[in-house]
Protein backbone atom coordinates (compact mmCIF):
# COMPACT_ATOMS: atom_id res chain seq x y z
CA UNK A 1 0.00 0.00 0.00
CA UNK A 2 1.31 3.52 -0.81
CA UNK A 3 1.60 5.74 2.21
CA UNK A 4 1.29 9.21 2.45
CA UNK A 5 4.83 10.62 3.17
CA UNK A 6 5.57 13.40 5.31
CA UNK A 7 9.46 14.30 5.22
CA UNK A 8 11.64 16.85 4.67
CA UNK A 9 13.73 15.06 2.44
CA UNK A 10 11.66 13.62 -0.52
CA UNK A 11 14.52 12.90 -2.47
CA UNK A 12 13.45 12.23 -6.13
CA UNK A 13 9.79 10.49 -5.74
CA UNK A 14 7.82 13.15 -7.35
CA UNK A 15 9.80 12.50 -10.67
CA UNK A 16 9.86 9.27 -9.95
CA UNK A 17 6.13 8.65 -10.15
CA UNK A 18 5.16 11.40 -12.38
CA UNK A 19 4.23 13.59 -9.46
CA UNK A 20 1.33 11.17 -8.70
CA UNK A 21 3.15 10.29 -4.91
CA UNK A 22 1.47 11.83 -1.89
CA UNK A 23 3.69 13.92 -0.25
CA UNK A 24 4.09 16.74 2.24
CA UNK A 25 5.63 18.00 5.58
CA UNK A 26 5.35 19.68 9.03
CA UNK A 27 6.93 22.77 9.20
CA UNK A 28 7.79 24.74 12.40
CA UNK A 29 5.01 26.80 12.57
CA UNK A 30 5.64 28.49 15.52
CA UNK A 31 4.42 31.81 14.18
CA UNK A 32 0.16 30.39 14.10
CA UNK A 33 1.01 30.41 17.95
CA UNK A 34 0.28 33.60 19.68
CA UNK A 35 2.47 35.02 22.17
CA UNK A 36 3.38 34.53 25.48
CA UNK A 37 3.81 38.01 27.49
CA UNK A 38 4.04 37.12 31.05
CA UNK A 39 3.40 33.75 33.05
CA UNK A 40 -0.02 34.79 34.05
CA UNK A 41 -1.18 36.21 30.28
CA UNK A 42 0.32 32.44 29.02
CA UNK A 43 -2.45 30.79 31.84
CA UNK A 44 -5.45 32.77 29.59
CA UNK A 45 -3.92 31.39 25.96
CA UNK A 46 -5.80 28.01 24.31
CA UNK A 47 -4.09 25.13 26.18
CA UNK A 48 -2.10 23.88 23.39
CA UNK A 49 -0.48 26.99 22.77
CA UNK A 50 0.75 28.42 26.12
CA UNK A 51 4.58 29.34 26.62
CA UNK A 52 5.21 27.99 22.97
CA UNK A 53 6.30 31.53 21.83
CA UNK A 54 7.39 33.89 23.59
CA UNK A 55 7.44 38.30 23.36
CA UNK A 56 11.05 39.23 23.39
CA UNK A 57 12.53 39.45 26.31
CA UNK A 58 10.11 37.23 28.00
CA UNK A 59 11.96 34.06 28.93
CA UNK A 60 9.06 31.21 29.40
CA UNK A 61 8.75 29.54 26.26
CA UNK A 62 12.01 27.54 25.51
CA UNK A 63 15.17 25.36 26.90
CA UNK A 64 14.86 24.65 30.83
CA UNK A 65 12.55 28.32 31.24
CA UNK A 66 9.71 26.55 29.53
CA UNK A 67 7.01 26.55 31.93
CA UNK A 68 6.13 23.02 32.71
CA UNK A 69 8.50 21.48 30.56
CA UNK A 70 8.41 18.28 31.93
CA UNK A 71 5.87 16.57 33.35
CA UNK A 72 6.03 12.79 33.30
CA UNK A 73 6.29 10.56 36.38
CA UNK A 74 6.67 6.93 36.77
CA UNK A 75 3.08 5.89 39.14
CA UNK A 76 -0.48 6.77 39.93
CA UNK A 77 -1.57 5.13 42.91
CA UNK A 78 -4.11 2.66 41.71
CA UNK A 79 -6.23 -0.13 44.16
CA UNK A 80 -5.85 -3.25 41.71
CA UNK A 81 -1.93 -3.58 41.71
CA UNK A 82 0.54 -2.93 44.66
CA UNK A 83 2.95 -0.17 44.19
CA UNK A 84 6.26 -1.12 42.57
CA UNK A 85 9.44 -0.25 44.53
CA UNK A 86 10.83 2.09 42.19
CA UNK A 87 14.52 3.45 42.44
CA UNK A 88 12.87 7.01 40.36
CA UNK A 89 9.84 8.94 40.89
CA UNK A 90 10.40 10.41 37.09
CA UNK A 91 11.50 9.02 34.06
CA UNK A 92 15.61 9.78 33.27
CA UNK A 93 16.38 11.73 30.48
CA UNK A 94 14.73 15.03 31.55
CA UNK A 95 17.77 16.80 29.37
CA UNK A 96 17.61 20.44 28.77
CA UNK A 97 17.85 19.60 24.83
CA UNK A 98 14.71 17.48 25.05
CA UNK A 99 11.63 19.15 23.88
CA UNK A 100 8.82 18.30 26.37
CA UNK A 101 5.72 17.77 26.42
CA UNK A 102 4.29 20.86 25.28
CA UNK A 103 6.55 20.66 21.92
CA UNK A 104 5.08 17.09 21.07
CA UNK A 105 1.57 18.04 22.20
CA UNK A 106 1.92 21.26 19.54
CA UNK A 107 3.40 18.35 16.65
CA UNK A 108 0.77 16.00 17.18
CA UNK A 109 -2.21 18.89 16.64
CA UNK A 110 -0.77 20.22 13.80
CA UNK A 111 -0.88 16.66 11.97
CA UNK A 112 -4.47 16.50 13.09
CA UNK A 113 -5.27 19.42 11.74
CA UNK A 114 -3.70 18.33 8.49
CA UNK A 115 -6.18 15.15 8.54
CA UNK A 116 -9.17 17.33 9.46
CA UNK A 117 -8.37 19.45 6.53
CA UNK A 118 -8.49 16.02 4.08
CA UNK A 119 -11.85 14.94 5.71
CA UNK A 120 -13.18 18.15 4.95
CA UNK A 121 -12.33 18.08 1.27
CA UNK A 122 -13.36 14.77 1.28
CA UNK A 123 -16.68 15.31 2.22
CA UNK A 124 -16.80 18.34 -0.09
CA UNK A 125 -16.12 15.88 -2.95
CA UNK A 126 -18.56 13.12 -1.61
CA UNK A 127 -21.51 15.98 -1.58
CA UNK A 128 -20.58 17.27 -4.99
CA UNK A 129 -20.39 13.83 -6.25
CA UNK A 130 -24.10 13.00 -4.96
CA UNK A 131 -25.10 16.42 -6.61
CA UNK A 132 -23.79 14.99 -10.18
CA UNK A 133 -24.36 11.38 -9.43
CA UNK A 134 -26.95 10.81 -6.77
CA UNK A 135 -27.45 8.62 -4.33
CA UNK A 136 -25.82 6.60 -3.00
CA UNK A 137 -22.27 7.72 -3.70
CA UNK A 138 -20.01 5.92 -6.67
CA UNK A 139 -17.46 3.95 -5.49
CA UNK A 140 -15.20 6.23 -7.79
CA UNK A 141 -15.59 9.14 -5.24
CA UNK A 142 -14.08 7.34 -2.08
CA UNK A 143 -12.62 4.21 -2.93
CA UNK A 144 -8.75 5.10 -3.84
CA UNK A 145 -7.78 1.33 -4.57
CA UNK A 146 -7.35 2.23 -8.59
CA UNK A 147 -5.52 5.91 -7.64
CA UNK A 148 -3.09 3.80 -5.04
CA UNK A 149 -2.22 1.02 -8.05
CA UNK A 150 -1.71 3.64 -10.70
CA UNK A 151 0.60 5.39 -7.92
CA UNK A 152 2.45 2.26 -7.65
CA UNK A 153 2.47 1.02 -11.39
CA UNK A 154 3.71 4.17 -12.39
CA UNK A 155 6.63 3.91 -9.79
CA UNK A 156 7.44 0.39 -10.86
CA UNK A 157 7.67 1.38 -14.18
CA UNK A 158 10.00 3.72 -14.29
CA UNK A 159 12.40 2.29 -11.93
CA UNK A 160 12.66 -0.66 -13.76
CA UNK A 161 12.79 1.51 -17.23
CA UNK A 162 14.30 4.34 -17.95
CA UNK A 163 15.31 5.32 -14.41
CA UNK A 164 16.90 2.30 -13.27
CA UNK A 165 20.05 2.94 -11.83
CA UNK A 166 19.48 6.44 -11.02
CA UNK A 167 17.36 6.65 -7.54
CA UNK A 168 19.28 6.96 -4.67
CA UNK A 169 18.59 4.17 -2.94
CA UNK A 170 20.26 1.92 -5.76
CA UNK A 171 23.63 4.29 -5.99
CA UNK A 172 23.92 3.51 -2.64
CA UNK A 173 23.49 -0.08 -2.83
CA UNK A 174 24.85 -1.15 -6.03
CA UNK A 175 28.38 -0.72 -5.00
CA UNK A 176 27.71 -3.90 -3.05
CA UNK A 177 25.77 -5.80 -5.66
CA UNK A 178 22.37 -4.98 -3.97
CA UNK A 179 20.74 -2.59 -6.30
CA UNK A 180 17.89 -4.68 -7.00
CA UNK A 181 16.72 -4.18 -3.54
CA UNK A 182 15.55 -1.30 -4.33
CA UNK A 183 13.24 -2.58 -6.99
CA UNK A 184 11.85 -4.97 -5.24
CA UNK A 185 8.44 -5.36 -3.00
CA UNK A 186 10.21 -6.15 0.78
CA UNK A 187 8.50 -7.65 3.69
CA UNK A 188 9.87 -7.43 6.85
CA UNK A 189 10.04 -9.44 10.94
CA UNK A 190 12.01 -8.05 13.82
CA UNK A 191 12.61 -8.79 17.77
CA UNK A 192 13.20 -4.61 17.81
CA UNK A 193 10.06 -2.93 18.92
CA UNK A 194 7.79 -1.00 18.14
CA UNK A 195 6.58 -2.95 15.72
CA UNK A 196 3.07 -3.04 13.99
CA UNK A 197 1.14 -6.34 15.09
CA UNK A 198 3.03 -7.45 17.69
CA UNK A 199 4.07 -11.21 17.85
CA UNK A 200 3.10 -11.15 14.51
CA UNK A 201 6.00 -9.60 13.10
CA UNK A 202 8.29 -10.86 15.07
CA UNK A 203 11.26 -13.20 13.98
CA UNK A 204 10.42 -15.89 16.91
CA UNK A 205 7.10 -16.30 15.52
CA UNK A 206 8.61 -17.86 12.90
CA UNK A 207 11.49 -20.13 15.18
CA UNK A 208 11.22 -23.87 14.35
CA UNK A 209 11.24 -25.55 17.35
CA UNK A 210 13.98 -28.07 18.76
CA UNK A 211 12.88 -31.75 19.15
CA UNK A 212 11.64 -30.48 22.77
CA UNK A 213 9.67 -28.30 21.82
CA UNK A 214 11.78 -25.57 23.03
CA UNK A 215 11.39 -21.77 21.18
CA UNK A 216 13.08 -18.98 22.39
CA UNK A 217 11.01 -16.18 23.83
CA UNK A 218 9.95 -14.04 26.37
CA UNK A 219 10.53 -14.69 30.36
CA UNK A 220 8.86 -12.12 31.77
CA UNK A 221 5.24 -10.89 32.27
CA UNK A 222 3.82 -7.19 32.09
CA UNK A 223 2.23 -6.52 36.06
CA UNK A 224 -0.75 -5.70 34.15
CA UNK A 225 -2.68 -5.17 31.22
CA UNK A 226 -4.54 -2.09 29.67
CA UNK A 227 -4.57 1.98 29.59
CA UNK A 228 -2.38 3.68 32.41
CA UNK A 229 -4.45 5.89 34.80
CA UNK A 230 -4.33 9.41 33.69
CA UNK A 231 -2.08 11.74 36.00
CA UNK A 232 -4.12 14.59 37.13
CA UNK A 233 -1.25 16.69 35.81
CA UNK A 234 -1.81 15.26 32.78
CA UNK A 235 -5.91 16.32 32.21
CA UNK A 236 -7.05 19.25 29.79
CA UNK A 237 -8.26 22.17 31.90
CA UNK A 238 -12.06 22.51 31.82
CA UNK A 239 -13.08 24.37 28.47
CA UNK A 240 -10.19 23.16 26.59
CA UNK A 241 -10.09 21.09 23.63
CA UNK A 242 -9.33 17.42 24.35
CA UNK A 243 -8.41 15.89 21.68
CA UNK A 244 -8.13 12.42 23.14
CA UNK A 245 -11.56 12.53 24.50
CA UNK A 246 -13.08 13.04 20.66
CA UNK A 247 -10.82 10.50 19.04
CA UNK A 248 -11.87 7.27 21.62
CA UNK A 249 -15.48 7.81 20.87
CA UNK A 250 -16.18 5.60 18.36
CA UNK A 251 -18.87 3.02 17.42
CA UNK A 252 -16.12 0.48 15.26
CA UNK A 253 -15.32 -2.29 16.55
CA UNK A 254 -11.11 -2.78 16.49
CA UNK A 255 -9.90 -4.32 13.67
CA UNK A 256 -8.65 -7.76 12.91
CA UNK A 257 -5.31 -8.65 12.62
CA UNK A 258 -4.06 -9.30 9.10
CA UNK A 259 -2.11 -12.43 9.09
CA UNK A 260 -0.53 -11.22 6.06
CA UNK A 261 2.56 -13.55 5.79
CA UNK A 262 0.23 -17.12 5.79
CA UNK A 263 0.65 -19.17 3.26
CA UNK A 264 -1.26 -18.05 0.11
CA UNK A 265 -0.91 -20.39 -2.40
CA UNK A 266 -3.06 -23.74 -3.30
CA UNK A 267 -1.95 -27.23 -1.59
CA UNK A 268 -0.39 -28.89 -4.84
CA UNK A 269 2.00 -26.12 -5.42
CA UNK A 270 2.83 -26.35 -1.60
CA UNK A 271 3.56 -30.18 -2.14
CA UNK A 272 5.55 -29.64 -5.33
CA UNK A 273 7.91 -27.27 -3.37
CA UNK A 274 8.19 -29.47 -0.76
CA UNK A 275 9.26 -32.25 -2.68
CA UNK A 276 11.77 -30.42 -4.22
CA UNK A 277 12.91 -29.10 -0.94
CA UNK A 278 13.08 -32.73 -0.06
CA UNK A 279 15.00 -33.81 -3.35
CA UNK A 280 17.78 -31.10 -3.15
CA UNK A 281 18.24 -32.24 0.35
CA UNK A 282 18.44 -35.92 -0.73
CA UNK A 283 20.79 -35.15 -3.27
CA UNK A 284 23.26 -32.75 -0.72
CA UNK A 285 23.03 -35.67 1.93
CA UNK A 286 24.34 -37.82 -0.58
CA UNK A 287 27.84 -36.19 -1.31
CA UNK A 288 28.46 -34.30 2.15
CA UNK A 289 28.93 -37.25 4.36
CA UNK A 290 30.92 -37.33 7.39
CA UNK A 291 31.81 -40.91 7.04
CA UNK A 292 33.47 -40.40 3.39
CA UNK A 293 36.41 -38.61 2.21
CA UNK A 294 36.06 -35.05 2.75
CA UNK A 295 38.30 -33.43 0.31
CA UNK A 296 36.34 -35.61 -2.26
CA UNK A 297 33.06 -34.66 -0.83
CA UNK A 298 34.37 -30.63 -0.89
CA UNK A 299 35.58 -31.34 -4.61
CA UNK A 300 31.36 -32.83 -5.52
CA UNK A 301 30.36 -29.89 -3.61
CA UNK A 302 29.96 -27.34 -7.14
CA UNK A 303 27.65 -30.74 -8.51
CA UNK A 304 24.57 -30.28 -6.32
CA UNK A 305 22.39 -27.57 -4.89
CA UNK A 306 23.92 -25.85 -2.06
CA UNK A 307 21.76 -27.37 0.80
CA UNK A 308 22.26 -29.27 3.74
CA UNK A 309 21.17 -32.98 5.03
CA UNK A 310 17.49 -32.10 7.01
CA UNK A 311 19.04 -34.42 9.47
CA UNK A 312 21.87 -32.87 10.28
CA UNK A 313 19.92 -29.34 10.67
CA UNK A 314 18.29 -29.66 14.14
CA UNK A 315 17.08 -26.87 16.03
CA UNK A 316 19.43 -26.13 19.15
CA UNK A 317 17.87 -25.46 22.96
CA UNK A 318 20.75 -22.55 23.35
CA UNK A 319 19.14 -19.95 21.74
CA UNK A 320 17.26 -17.24 23.53
CA UNK A 321 16.53 -13.14 23.92
CA UNK A 322 19.22 -10.76 24.91
CA UNK A 323 16.52 -8.33 26.21
CA UNK A 324 14.04 -9.05 29.24
CA UNK A 325 10.87 -8.45 27.58
CA UNK A 326 7.20 -9.91 28.14
CA UNK A 327 4.75 -12.44 26.88
CA UNK A 328 1.92 -9.88 26.67
CA UNK A 329 3.67 -6.69 25.82
CA UNK A 330 1.97 -4.84 22.70
CA UNK A 331 4.42 -1.69 21.69
CA UNK A 332 3.45 -0.85 18.24
CA UNK A 333 4.79 2.68 18.84
CA UNK A 334 0.96 3.91 19.56
CA UNK A 335 -0.17 5.39 22.48
CA UNK A 336 -1.89 2.91 23.44
CA UNK A 337 1.17 0.56 23.41
CA UNK A 338 1.75 -1.42 27.26
CA UNK A 339 6.06 -1.88 27.00
CA UNK A 340 8.32 -2.66 30.04
CA UNK A 341 5.91 -3.23 33.08
CA UNK A 342 8.15 -5.84 34.12
CA UNK A 343 8.61 -5.44 37.73
CA UNK A 344 11.71 -7.07 37.51
CA UNK A 345 13.10 -5.29 35.02
CA UNK A 346 11.57 -1.80 34.87
CA UNK A 347 12.36 1.55 37.25
CA UNK A 348 9.46 3.05 35.87
CA UNK A 349 6.20 1.96 34.51
CA UNK A 350 4.62 5.05 33.25
CA UNK A 351 7.92 5.36 30.97
CA UNK A 352 6.40 2.89 28.48
CA UNK A 353 9.48 3.16 26.00
CA UNK A 354 9.04 1.76 22.75
CA UNK A 355 12.22 1.68 21.85
CA UNK A 356 13.79 -1.42 21.96
CA UNK A 357 16.65 -3.42 20.26
CA UNK A 358 16.00 -7.36 21.55
CA UNK A 359 17.03 -9.88 19.55
CA UNK A 360 17.54 -13.95 19.05
CA UNK A 361 21.19 -14.43 20.50
CA UNK A 362 23.53 -17.35 20.81
CA UNK A 363 27.32 -18.72 19.69
CA UNK A 364 28.84 -22.09 18.60
CA UNK A 365 27.28 -23.98 21.62
CA UNK A 366 23.76 -23.00 20.25
CA UNK A 367 22.79 -25.97 18.17
CA UNK A 368 20.79 -24.24 14.90
CA UNK A 369 17.96 -22.04 14.57
CA UNK A 370 16.01 -22.33 11.78
CA UNK A 371 13.79 -19.39 11.06
CA UNK A 372 10.58 -20.08 7.96
CA UNK A 373 10.82 -17.32 5.70
CA UNK A 374 7.28 -17.16 4.22
CA UNK A 375 6.76 -15.96 0.30
CA UNK A 376 9.95 -15.62 -0.74
CA UNK A 377 9.08 -14.76 -4.29
CA UNK A 378 12.53 -12.86 -5.48
CA UNK A 379 15.35 -14.68 -3.90
CA UNK A 380 16.21 -11.55 -1.34
CA UNK A 381 16.49 -12.34 1.92
CA UNK A 382 18.34 -9.56 4.04
CA UNK A 383 19.03 -10.43 7.77
CA UNK A 384 20.50 -7.75 10.13
CA UNK A 385 23.76 -10.33 12.34
CA UNK A 386 25.01 -8.34 15.30
CA UNK A 387 28.43 -10.27 16.37
CA UNK A 388 29.65 -8.18 19.04
CA UNK A 389 27.69 -9.66 21.82
CA UNK A 390 29.32 -11.20 24.85
CA UNK A 391 28.83 -14.99 24.98
CA UNK A 392 26.26 -15.87 27.70
CA UNK A 393 24.50 -12.45 26.86
CA UNK A 394 20.82 -13.91 26.67
CA UNK A 395 17.72 -15.49 28.85
CA UNK A 396 16.58 -18.57 27.96
CA UNK A 397 13.27 -19.88 28.49
CA UNK A 398 12.31 -22.33 31.13
CA UNK A 399 14.70 -24.90 32.26
CA UNK A 400 14.76 -28.35 32.64
CA UNK A 401 14.05 -29.89 35.65
CA UNK A 402 17.46 -30.54 36.38
CA UNK A 403 18.04 -26.85 36.37
CA UNK A 404 19.62 -26.64 33.51
CA UNK A 405 19.24 -25.81 29.82
CA UNK A 406 21.72 -27.67 26.80
CA UNK A 407 23.58 -25.31 25.06
CA UNK A 408 24.50 -27.72 21.71
CA UNK A 409 25.82 -30.65 23.89
CA UNK A 410 26.93 -29.17 27.09
CA UNK A 411 25.25 -28.04 30.31
CA UNK A 412 24.13 -24.73 30.64
CA UNK A 413 26.25 -24.89 34.17
CA UNK A 414 29.19 -26.52 32.44
CA UNK A 415 29.26 -23.84 30.13
CA UNK A 416 32.62 -22.48 29.66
Amino acid sequence: RVPIIFTQYPNNIMEETEGKAWIGSMLPALEVCPLTTSLEQGKDLPWAVRYQRCKEGVDLCYANKQQEKFNAVCWVERKDIEKPNFKYNVPKGQASWHPGWRHHQLSSRKSVLIFLKAFQKAFDIWEEGIGKDGFPLKESYWHIGEIYKDMQNTLRTYINGEGKGTSLCEKHYEQYGFDKWCRTRMRGMSEFSPRNLGYENSISKRVKPAASGYVPGPLFTNAYVGPDILPLGWKIPEGHVDLHAIAVVTNYEAPQIDHFWEYEGDDDTFEEDAENSRRQLGNAKEVVSTEGNLDTAAENLNDVPRALASDDVVPGEGWGFYLRTADNEYCDGSANSECDRIVENSQCFYYGANDSRNGISGDGLSGWIVINVPEVKEGIVWAKLEWWHPRKDWHLTPLNEDGNRKLGNIAQNEYP
